[in-house]
């Protein structure tokens, strides 16, 4: 229950990751497409959709349902339900006009390429952890290894 808790914790956390970065990307392809501004109901829809991912993240990523399983599975856990419940907004907030076949390639383009750049970035994340802690358990040992 306390690793339950501690997992529930970090849910604001990761919904403000999630918000700052759909803002970054929704800023740039605003720039590139000219718009001016973005609506108070825009900006809900976003909130509530990077709170889902963030529930999403939870359950993919941490222990709370799923114990043991491999990092590409529980990639494809997250990514194909997350496709799913920003799809549904697109379609049910009328993101872009659903008979723009256009519109529709450069959003599921946006969503794969930022999906693939945020994966690069929590395996370089990953790594250097890693790296870390096998640095410190080396340390470790070799104190160890001195006092015998």
């Amino acid at each position: 229950m306390k690793n339950f808790i501690k997992i529930i914790g970090q849910l604001p956390k990761y919904t403000a990751y999630s918000f700052s970065i759909s803002m970054f990307v929704i800023t740039v392809i605003g720039l590139i497409a000219g718009a001016k501004t973005i609506s108070i109901n825009m900006l809900v829809q976003l909130f509530v959709v990077c709170f889902v991912a963030a529930v999403l993240q939870m359950i993919a990523f941490s222990e709370i349902c799923i114990k043991k399983m491999i990092y590409i599975k529980r990639l494809a856990l997250f990514m194909f339900p997350f496709l799913a419940v920003i799809t549904a907004f697109a379609l049910g907030f009328n993101w872009f006009p659903k008979e723009n076949i256009l519109a529709w390639l450069i959003f599921i383009g946006v969503f794969v390429l930022c999906f693939i750049v945020s994966a690069i970035l929590f395996e370089i994340h990953f790594k250097i952890t890693g790296d870390k802690y096998t640095g410190i358990l080396n340390e470790y040992k070799d104190k160890n290894n001195k006092k015998d």
